[in-house]
């Protein structure tokens, strides 16, 4: 029995996706350690990139050949200005609270996502999309403790992070459509 493409595509995309989280946990803890030793974030920023952009440039070797149309390269400008700010945003929370709380409040970027797209995409709102937002939403409201503690500073900034990353996510999207 042949296994179908898309069923090949949803594990790789799985496979991708548990990579994301393991890299990110990885920088997370090199951005916490890095910015104790008096590296600025800027600098953080500038050397991930820079590391990203070699990765890229060897593993894609021929993506790179054609620009894409203007109006393209445009939504890739306002995405990587989304993404950059949400990073520098993410890592000076780092600053103010713990790395567990920061990454559990991270986890939050696809609740947004989710949002958003049936917001600004018009994704159509299915059943099974209800429980996991509220479940998600009571998780963040659990991890932030409001009316107990407050709210402190650096849970905003993370919650701020994840609505940016939450953008970028709606621009890939639409660029994925056109």
């Amino acid at each position: 029995m042949a296994i179908s493409d898309s069923k090949i595509h949803s594990v790789e995309s799985i496979g991708w996706f548990i990579l994301h989280c393991l890299l990110f946990s990885l920088i997370s803890v090199l951005t916490k350690y890095v910015m104790i030793t008096g590296i600025s974030i800027v600098e953080i920023i500038a050397f991930q990139t820079f590391f990203t952009f070699i990765f890229l440039t060897i593993t894609k070797k021929g993506a790179f050949k054609i620009l894409p149309a203007k109006k393209i390269l445009i939504l890739h400008a306002v995405r990587a200005f989304f993404w950059l700010i949400a990073t520098a945003i993410f890592f000076k929370s780092l600053n103010v609270i713990s790395l567990p709380k920061a990454t559990s409040l991270s986890f939050s970027t696809p609740l947004f996502t989710i949002i958003f797209a049936i917001i600004i995409l018009k994704e159509v709102m299915r059943k099974y999309y209800i429980i996991p937002l509220i479940l998600g939403f009571i998780g963040m409201l659990v991890i932030l403790r409001p009316g107990f503690e407050g709210y402190d500073s650096g849970s905003l900034l993370v919650l701020l992070a994840c609505i940016m990353w939450s953008i970028t996510d709606i621009i890939i999207k639409h660029l994925s459509i056109s």
